[in-house]
């Protein structure tokens, strides 16, 4: 993958100007053609452009320097700590060896937790439990580890636990899955599918309410530098100090804070299940440090591997699921959600999407790039095939407004091979994508190196 650049590209026609200039950001002239609003045209997304993300060209890692005078007050590797104008919290420079990560400052008084195995009776059942869990034990398996246990415990624990159901319905009732089938059409049939999800809002709440883990949340954007003897060096540790989530604060109302989400995707085989398929989604909140927050893929259907409609087809599935799975991220990125906390405060909380974490695979599904034998292989940056050898030249960045807008364009096509020359110039696929809807997030700007 290639940094981001500033080489332009050809202008195929005078037809396309208007797609082929919106590469850069700007848009230099109008489609010949008169164009309906896209909210009309993709109605079952809410798209709004007044409040997508602006990240600016701001180089977050552009160095500090520090007037001369103020050098003496300053030593070698002192650590400045920098919050979000919006938080109202000073500037502060600490000494090397006296900064570390703390708690946010707390008015809830969190007792000591003397049962944290719970909802186990016992650390005894838990341990048990987690033993079954984590080596894939079958049903019948977990019974026999579960007899075993009853045989060989001195009983200084209350072991209650009868069987696999016992534990499955332990779990079951915490976790609160949420099943929707999904219908897409392939070769004039409908194919349906079912979604296991939990509401990502929900799980949010689950977090901020839990009075362990309440003070280590972080909502306001941090930066830090560090002293090097000249200037002041910025590094990153936590995704609250990237330059992503600052820009993304200071595009909210002064009052707000983001509540940012970390999603890890891929497709695996479920082994509990023997050989069903499954694409697994796993959801953290980037507001929280990294210590506590902290497969293989499935081989392609032979009978359809290849084909241009097939592939285009696992891309719906894969976007009509994900619009479950984020729906209350992307209705509760536009208004926000007042949320009292566990200090008392009331907290307006925008979310947003800040990483994806796949491999080259799935970051071509999320950003609804043709893959690496297209002629623009990066889902983040618009790097020609041919030249993904030479690491030292600079291109333009993918921007999701750019990528909806030349999908939208290449729909108003007469033909679908007009359609399909329109989209292969840029490396995209005929598809409505879910992320879309999230708005202060930019699928291109969220992936994460493969």
């Amino acid at each position: 993958m290639a940094p981001s650049c500033t080489k332009l590209y050809a202008i195929q026609n005078e037809k396309d100007l208007a797609v082929n200039s919106v590469l850069d950001g700007r848009r230099t002239a109008q489609p010949s053609r008169a164009h309906t609003p896209i909210e009309a045209r993709v109605p079952q997304y809410d798209i709004a452009h007044d409040f997508d993300v602006d990240f600016g060209l701001i180089d977050p890692l552009e160095r500090e320097f520090v007037d001369a005078a103020a050098l003496p007050t300053y030593s070698l590797d002192d650590i400045k700590v920098e919050h979000h104008p919006h938080s109202g919290i000073e500037t502060k420079v600490h000494a090397f060896s006296n900064f570390h990560r703390r708690p946010a400052i707390s008015s809830v008084d969190t007792p000591p937790d003397h049962h944290p195995w719970c909802p186990f009776q016992s650390r005894l059942e838990f341990e048990v439990a987690e033993f079954a869990l984590e080596v894939g034990l079958n049903n019948e398996q977990t019974d026999r580890l579960i007899n075993i246990c009853h045989r060989c415990s001195v009983r200084k624990d209350k072991f209650m636990l009868r069987n696999y159901k016992d534990i499955h319905n332990l779990t079951f009732l915490k976790v609160q899955f949420m099943k929707e089938v999904i219908s897409v059409p392939y070769n004039s049939e409908m194919q349906a599918f079912d979604v296991y999800y939990r509401d990502l809002w929900e799980l949010a709440t689950d977090l901020l309410r839990d009075p362990h883990l309440f003070p280590h949340f972080m909502f306001d954007a941090q930066r830090l530098s560090k002293f090097d003897g000249q200037t002041f060096v910025p590094f990153v540790d936590e995704p609250y100090t990237t330059q992503d989530f600052w820009d993304v604060q200071s595009q909210l109302p002064r009052d707000a804070k983001p509540l940012a989400f970390i999603l890890y995707a891929d497709k695996t085989r479920l082994s509990s299940f023997g050989t069903v398929k499954g694409y697994l989604v796993v959801a953290r909140l980037a507001n929280l440090p990294t210590d506590i927050r902290n497969g293989r893929g499935v081989a392609e259907d032979k009978e359809h591997a290849g084909k241009l409609s097939w592939v285009n087809f696992k891309n719906m599935v894969w976007h009509e699921s994900f619009a479950r799975i984020t729906s209350s991220l992307a209705s509760k990125s536009r208004t926000g959600q007042w949320y009292s906390c566990l200090d008392g405060i009331n907290q307006w909380f925008f979310l947003c999407l800040l990483i994806l974490s796949a491999d080259y695979e799935e970051q071509c599904v999320m950003s609804l790039t043709r893959g690496v034998m297209s002629l623009w292989p990066c889902p983040i940056c618009l790097i020609p095939r041919d030249e993904l050898w030479d690491t030292s030249q600079r291109y333009p960045r993918r921007i999701t407004n750019t990528s909806r807008e030349i999908v939208l364009a290449a729909r108003e096509k007469d033909t679908y091979e007009e359609l399909e020359e329109l989209l292969k110039r840029y490396g995209l696929r005929d598809v409505t994508n879910s992320l879309w809807a999230i708005q202060y997030s930019d699928v291109h700007r969220a992936l994460s190196h493969d």
